[in-house]
This record gives structure tokens, sequence and C-alpha cells, in this order.
């Protein structure tokens, strides 16, 4: 047995954001020889769960950056409590741009909301040239 692990974006998924059924046959047929294949991505795991019953696929998924990891069958493993709320100390204190995975969601806190909106207004001024 062999485990193989796929991120999606610019890798797995085309230009179309699919997966191609050379793709999808490779997988199968690796899963069918007893293989694991495991998809690793920085989106949360209900999305990418979403992308490959979309193509008919079942697999692993390891989401959020590596913050939750879930192994099928309703099966979910998250960060500790405890250290979801050192991150969340951390990051409430330095003001960094954060969103959180749910288990069927995306949380923006609001403070994120505020730092997301002046980025996008830098840009919009270097974009134009104003000052």
């Amino acid at each position: 047995m062999r485990c193989f692990a796929i991120d999606l974006d610019g890798t797995l998924l085309n230009k179309e954001h699919g997966i191609s059924a050379e793709n999808q046959a490779a997988i199968k047929k690796r899963q069918a020889q007893g293989d694991i294949v495991i998809i690793v991505t920085g989106r949360a795991a209900f999305d990418a769960r979403r992308i490959l019953a979309q193509h008919g696929l079942d697999c692993p998924v390891i989401g959020a950056n590596g913050a939750e990891v879930e192994v099928g069958q309703g099966r979910r493993y998250f960060l500790s409590r405890s250290s979801s709320r050192t991150i969340w100390e951390i990051v409430r204190s330095t003001n960094i741009f954060i969103h959180i995975y749910l288990q069927d969601n995306i949380l923006l806190p609001q403070f994120s909301l505020a730092l997301l909106f002046k980025a996008e207004i830098v840009r919009f001024k270097k974009r134009f040239r104003l000052n």
C-alpha cells in the first residue's frame, strides 16, 4: 500500500476548477489497488469534499492548511480547543487577517474584514495612481 497526497488548487484542479477524467480515473485506479489518496489543501475540508463529490471521488482530506483532517464517514479531527484559543489570541492581538474554518462554513471576524477592505483600497489607489 502506498499513500499519495495531492493538492487541489494549481495541481489536481484544471483551469475550469474541475478534475479531469484522466485524473479521476488515476485516483480510482490507485484506490482500487489498495493505495490511499489524500487531498491536502488550504481550503476547508467541506469545500474539498464538495469538489470531490462533484467528480464521484471519495478521499480523506487534510484541509485548512492542516488544521482539520477528515477521513470519511463523518470522522473529523480539528486542532484542540486550547491550541485554537492560543492562535486566536495571538492573531487578535496582532491584527492579522484571519478566516476561521468551521465544520461547514467559514467565519470572517469583523477586524479581518476591515483589514481586507483597507488592503483593497490600497490596491485600488496604486492601480489608478491615486494618492
